[in-house]
């Protein structure tokens, strides 16, 4: 099998952090798509016959801090509304406006 250049591997490695797709990778970076797509097939194959038993997998953490707390409403005659996500300004305008209508 045709062994792969380190800049090959450096390619592939950097294409799985970057979160896009194959295609758009190539794109951005004016490689072959299919030359591309054949460097990704040796360094599976070259994970399998080189392994020790782990493979490296690309992790994507996303933040699991909330933005937004919840947030809690009380118009004049008492009414309470609380909002648990982020919702949009102009649609919590107009709800607050036809409740206050409502007293």
């Amino acid at each position: 099998m045709k062994r792969m250049s380190n800049q090959h591997k450096s390619h592939v490695l950097k294409w799985k952090q970057s979160g896009l797709s194959m295609k758009q990778y190539c794109r951005e970076h004016g490689i072959s798509y299919w030359s591309f797509r054949d460097w990704k097939k040796m360094t599976e194959s070259d994970t399998f016959q080189n392994s020790t038993g782990f493979v490296e997998l690309p992790v994507v953490i996303k933040n699991q801090h909330k933005e937004y707390e919840p947030v809690e409403i009380i118009l004049k005659n008492g009414l309470r509304i609380i909002v648990k996500e982020n919702s949009a300004t102009c649609r919590l305008k107009e709800i607050i406006s036809i409740l206050e209508g409502l007293s």
